[in-house]
């Protein structure tokens, strides 16, 4: 029986002029961006579960909220550190094996492409949560209220 094993790949993204990352409800779709937690905030971080959407209010796991270039990148990168090394590998045992026997085999290697992500640019209106003392950026034409994004309250909009 094969062991799936646990591979952590490092991955930055990229962060707007203001250090804002992007985010994406899962439900509604709508962008939003947080402002990274920096060392002190890391136990915070960790007793949060879930996240609340600014926009619909709902809920989900902390690990939701990746946008779709996000996630595309991520495989990208998968991709590219660890399933071609062991494609090429593969091949190479391959044709190690068909030495010396009536059948012959040659693979031919191609390479995933290189992992590129867009740049983030300011494009929404920053917003600091007076609840949990968060800061979010919102869509610029967001007219209706808003949600905490730690413990989901209704904030209005001024």
């Amino acid at each position: 029986m094969y062991k799936m094993s646990e591979i952590k790949i490092p991955m930055s993204l990229p962060l707007d002029a203001d250090g804002f990352l992007r985010r994406e409800c899962p439900y509604c779709k709508r962008g939003f961006k947080v402002f990274p937690s920096d060392k002190e905030d890391k136990e915070k971080e960790n007793d949060i579960v879930e996240l609340f959407c600014p926009y619909c209010g709902q809920s989900a796991d902390k690990k939701s909220w990746w946008t779709e270039e996000q996630l595309r990148y991520a495989k990208e990168i998968a991709l590219k550190k660890v399933l071609e090394p062991e494609l090429q590998e593969f091949g190479r045992n391959l044709e190690s094996m068909s030495k010396g026997s009536f059948v012959k085999v040659k693979m031919e290697r191609t390479s995933f492409k290189t992992p590129r992500i867009s740049e983030d640019f300011n494009d929404m209106k920053f917003l600091e949560l007076p609840c949990c003392n968060e800061r979010i950026k919102f869509e610029e034409n967001w007219k209706g209220n808003l949600h905490c994004i730690i413990c989901g309250k209704n904030i209005k909009q001024t």
